[in-house]
């Protein structure tokens, strides 16, 4: 029913295919807190007001099979966790698909609004996906120095096996973030070993993150292992960094990506579009002008150097909103495809 609730723990442990609570509409339910600690559960249409946690001390693998449809989020740092609001911290087959995330204020210390990690020393988050939700108004309260505090909306770190983030919307950040932001932070607390894996980011709008310039920000190498950053678009700033990845950009594979030009050649390289040079980077294709070739602000105009210029051997079956990959001979650069509908 409509209405607002005070904290919701879910400890029970659901037998398949589980049970699913649906609110009334995501505007008409309002939790205060959602911990999420049970297998087989699905929760639909509603708004958590404070924080999500999904950890515990469960056996290895557990709790899975969680999965938010049509869920905002409204980030409240209330003191009691300063580095995060939303942790997943353990499970696997944990998905997020759908809904509002923001505003989120930052108020302490390296305070990412979304952490997937878990720093026990063990890989106990397996296979979360982040699909279809609009990120925005991401910013440092005045009890946050710009100087000490990190607000990169995502944090992916230690003990994560497999996660992606899709069809997404990161946008309307505040102008005066902490250095070190990004949109996507890919970091390292632990040794080399338990580090994140298996990640992919695809079909996602970046808009204003950072006052750093990128979207997509890494930590120690060699963290990056066997990742996939394909069919984003990035306006106005750079999509990622090539210097904090110093000696493993090899293992980060760039696939038919679109935005400004990010000054390294040094990735595993296919089909990208960028603007702002005229450089050679194997199959990319570089436009001397600047952000040219949209009818809006994410969708491309007929006249896009995107269209036709993706990946022959790699593309999603959508775009970002759903439309169906490919439209003419080949996919277009970036995450909207020109003419899908």
């Amino acid at each position: 029913m409509s209405g607002s609730y005070p904290l919701q723990t879910v400890t029970k442990n659901f037998t398949s295919p589980g049970v699913t609570v649906v609110g009334q509409s995501a505007s008409g339910v309002v939790i205060a807190d959602l911990e999420t600690f049970g297998d087989n559960a699905t929760y639909q249409n509603m708004t958590i007001n404070a924080g999500l946690v999904h950890n515990c001390t469960c056996p290895a693998g557990h709790p899975y099979n969680v999965a938010l449809y049509n869920v905002n989020f409204r980030a409240v740092n209330t003191g009691g966790n300063p580095y995060s609001t939303v942790q997943i911290q353990s499970g696997t087959n944990i998905s997020w698909n759908g809904g509002d995330f923001g505003p989120a204020p930052i108020g302490q210390g390296q305070a990412e609004p979304l952490e997937i990690a878990t720093y026990d020393g063990t890989d106990d988050v397996h296979n979360v996906v982040i699909n279809g939700l609009n990120f925005h108004d991401v910013y440092r309260t005045p009890s946050c120095d710009a100087a000490s505090c990190h607000t990169e909306v995502i944090r992916v770190d230690d003990g994560v096996v497999g996660w992606t983030i899709k069809n997404s919307t990161f946008q309307d950040m505040s102008p005066t973030e902490g250095v070190n932001s990004g949109c996507i932070f890919v970091g390292s607390r632990g040794t080399s070993a338990d580090r994140a894996t298996g990640g992919l980011i695809e079909n996602n709008f970046f808009g204003s993150c950072a006052v750093n310039g990128f979207a997509i920000n890494g930590g120690q190498c060699p963290q990056i292992q066997s990742n996939k950053v394909s069919y984003n678009t990035a306006r106005n700033i750079q999509l990622i960094t090539g210097g904090a990845w110093s000696g493993c950009q090899g293992s980060v594979s760039l696939v038919a990506n679109l935005g400004d030009w990010i000054n390294a050649c040094n990735f595993t390289d296919d089909h990208n579009v960028w603007f702002g040079s005229t450089g050679s980077c194997g199959s990319d294709k570089f436009v001397a002008g600047s952000d040219v070739g949209f009818s809006d602000e994410w969708h491309l105009a007929s006249n896009s150097p995107a269209i036709d210029a993706g990946s022959k051997s790699y593309c999603p079956a959508n775009d970002h909103d759903g439309g169906s990959r490919p439209v003419g001979p080949a996919c277009d650069s970036g995450a909207d495809e020109f003419g899908s509908g």
